[in-house]
């Protein structure tokens, strides 16, 4: 199956489930990942979070912070100022090749 097929249809069972309003589609078809790709990405993580719990203007155990393959996903529910600041925290931290920011703003 070709990957824009799967990831149509990835997005459509999603958008099927009861209460989901919205969905980011950031699926990314590739292979299996090595340790090594693994152990980076944990360290990855590991530095953003610390950053963000260490920078008072973001709340930085609210945001969940995912790593694949050197990309960063940044989800939970902020302020634009705070998701602004998040952003720039995770794309500053070394080894992270990208940033998707998944955020639902309050206020």
């Amino acid at each position: 199956m070709p990957a824009g097929t799967i990831r149509s249809r990835a997005s459509e069972v999603v958008k099927g489930i009861p209460d989901v309003r919205t969905v980011f589609n950031e699926l990314s078809i590739s292979g299996v990942t090595s340790l090594t790709s693994d152990a980076n990405d944990v360290s990855i993580t590991s530095k953003v979070k610390t950053r963000l719990i260490r920078d008072d203007r973001v709340p930085g155990v609210k945001i969940k912070v995912v790593t694949e393959a050197g990309v960063v996903y940044l989800m939970g529910l902020v302020t634009k100022a705070e998701a602004d600041a998040a952003a720039e925290i995770a794309r500053t931290t070394a080894g992270v090749t990208k940033v998707v920011t998944l955020f639902e703003y309050i206020n």
